[in-house]
């Protein structure tokens, strides 16, 4: 017995078409979904394991920092390591005129140190009897920081100043006219401020 052959219409045979298509469309789409899968998965793993190195590992930029270097610091002169002088070509002038010293520092310390001999740390201070007649550190000035030490050019410092016969303000005054000194016997001593025993001799003046 001859079987017949099964036939297929048209309308079916596109329906098999669409149905064939639909299907290489879902195995593409599934393919390239698992493909992604796998590519993230093994990003995630690699993202993992970087982390984990970085936090299991040696910190090597740590590692590689060098402890700060110590700079010492040249210590301040103490009265034990100076020698104040004070000295004068003329310890006399008449009212309304000026007396030029000359300020000296010698050093007799042990191991090098800093000075400031600005007129407000290094200071010049008249007198006449119990009255301060006139003071260098009435008015602040700018800081002149030197190093003394035992080497050549180093343990000796000098600089001028110059009283000019007048009394100073108590404290610095824009403008103020110093008034001059009436004529009568002073004495001048040259300090250095926060030291009390870094003082020098006392020089005798003479207004006439």
């Amino acid at each position: 017995m001859v079987k017949s052959k099964r036939r297929v219409s048209p309308q079916q045979r596109r329906i098999y078409r669409r149905r064939r298509v639909v299907a290489a469309i879902a195995l593409v789409l599934t393919l390239s979904l698992l493909i992604f899968c796998l590519y993230s998965l093994g990003r995630g793993i690699a993202a993992l394991g970087s982390v984990a190195g970085v936090g299991s590992g040696p910190d090597l930029s740590r590692s590689k920092v060098s402890s700060p270097v110590k700079v010492s610091k040249v210590r301040n002169c103490k009265a034990s390591d100076l020698q104040l002088e004070l000295s004068t070509k003329s310890p006399s002038t008449e009212v309304g005129g000026s007396v030029e010293f000359k300020e000296t520092v010698k050093y007799v310390g042990g191991s090098s140190c800093l000075i400031n001999t600005a007129s407000d740390s290094l200071v010049l201070t008249i007198t006449s009897g119990s009255d301060h007649i006139w003071r260098s550190d009435v008015c602040p000035a700018d800081s002149h920081t030197i190093l003394m030490s035992k080497a050549d050019n180093m343990d000796r410092f000098e600089q001028p100043v110059t009283w000019d016969a007048e009394r100073s303000s108590d404290s610095c005054t824009e403008g103020f006219a110093a008034p001059k000194v009436d004529s009568g016997s002073y004495s001048a001593k040259l300090s250095l401020k926060g030291q009390k025993k870094a003082v020098s001799q006392t020089l005798p003046l003479l207004v006439e």
